[in-house]
């Protein structure tokens, strides 16, 4: 009989334990999907902002931007990022005039 209760008891507490456990693990699965949607529009937007600063003042783009472009791109389709940012990419990297091109 006592064992009966012991063991009752026991899986109660595992339950308990398991359960919290399990909120806990899901909270923060939510929360790194939350990160991630949100670091990934802040690359989308940074790219954007660029694109959108040299195309406006016709300026070529520093190699070093063009290099940060790529990284920011690459960080961005690893995120999940869709094709929104191929052809914005393309046209920095392949098309607007970087620093040093011949003119």
């Amino acid at each position: 009989m006592i064992e009966q209760i012991e063991s009752q008891i026991v899986a109660f507490l595992l339950g308990g334990a398991l359960t919290f456990f399990a909120t806990r693990w899901s909270n923060t699965l939510k929360k790194i999907d939350s990160m991630e949607c949100g670091i990934q529009a802040l690359l989308r937007d940074r790219i954007l902002q660029m694109h959108a600063y040299y195309k406006r003042k016709k300026k070529p783009i520093p190699k070093i931007e063009v290099d940060s472009v790529l990284q920011m791109y690459r960080a961005y389709k690893m995120l999940g990022g869709n094709g929104f940012l191929d052809r914005i990419e393309k046209e920095i990297v392949e098309e607007m005039p970087h620093e040093g091109d011949a003119t």
